[in-house]
């Protein structure tokens, strides 16, 4: 709650200082730490700002891509007759689930900020529409009657 709170008081540097030594490990740090690099880009609009945002908010993609489910073929497969039960995924890739939407939501602001052309355009509803069916599909796991709500509930609900 630290970097929250210095980010709240309008203490950027330091929010900033205290989160990017764990950026590389933890999917929550690397979020947050893209997160506040992405609300001082769309305050500033300087071109340096969307870029280092964007490749901050990359970087968090492919780390929560680490934590998420690995599917197989056979995963694949199945997925498109049956939808994935809850009991196929543990507490830690439900939330990286969660921050891999995030991540994706927040980088199709960037593509709308980076570029006002079609591709652009088009790039960025393809992400935002990846980022819909994941917040979907998590929906449904929740809604699901297997679903057990366990220590970390509120934060998996609260986002």
């Amino acid at each position: 709650m630290t970097a929250l709170d210095l980010f709240l008081t309008n203490q950027f540097s330091e929010a900033l200082s205290y989160l990017k030594p764990r950026t590389k490990e933890s999917m929550y740090h690397s979020l947050t730490y893209a997160t506040i690099l992405e609300m001082q880009a769309m305050m500033t609009f300087d071109p340096q700002d969307i870029l280092l945002a964007g490749n901050m908010m990359k970087e968090a993609q492919s780390l929560c891509q680490r934590h998420r489910r690995k599917s197989s073929m056979t995963d694949s497969f199945s997925n498109l007759v049956h939808r994935p039960t809850i009991d196929q995924f543990t507490e830690e890739e439900i939330h990286a689930e969660v921050c891999y939407a995030e991540c994706l939501l927040q980088r199709a602001a960037l593509t709308f900020l980076q570029d006002e052309n079609m591709v652009s355009f088009i790039k960025g509803g393809i992400k935002v529409r990846n980022s819909y069916q994941t917040y979907k599909e998590l929906d449904s796991l929740v809604q699901s009657s297997q679903y057990s709500k366990g220590e970390s509930h509120r934060h998996f609900e609260g986002g």
